[in-house]
């Protein structure tokens, strides 16, 4: 195998690793969106229940209801959705920025293919 034929398989293998990367990246962020559309409908059940209510609300903790003041499971939601919404940013930027490399790596491999394509024709000319 030669240097050209190796180096490209390597690029070939650092494309793969980004584009796992990059897949796993968007299913991440499709599930913390979908835990963000969640998270955001119970805060509307929430916003519901009136304060004369008894103030409570019951959470499931495992096969258990358990009461909660309402105000304490307003706040939890909101940090909830808070730190979610953290998340999908933090995830978007990762897709972008892996977006970028593998843009960057495709381009490279191209080059190579390119540089081999016309180096082996070379010979065959002269």
């Amino acid at each position: 195998m030669s240097f050209f034929e190796s180096a490209l398989k390597l690029e070939a293998e650092e494309l793969r690793k980004i584009q796992k990367e990059y897949a796993e990246c968007v299913n991440q962020r499709g599930t913390l969106e979908a835990q963000l559309m969640e998270n955001e409908i119970v805060k509307q059940e929430l916003d519901f229940v009136k304060d004369e209510d008894n103030d409570k609300v019951f959470k499931l903790v495992g096969p258990v209801l358990v009461s909660q003041e309402l105000a304490e499971a307003k706040d939890t939601v909101a940090k909830r959705i808070d730190y979610i919404k953290k998340e999908v940013e933090r995830q978007t930027k990762l897709g972008q920025d892996l977006e970028v490399q593998l843009n960057e790596k495709r381009d490279k491999i191209q080059q190579m293919q390119a540089q081999a394509t016309k180096t082996a024709s070379a010979p065959a000319k002269a």
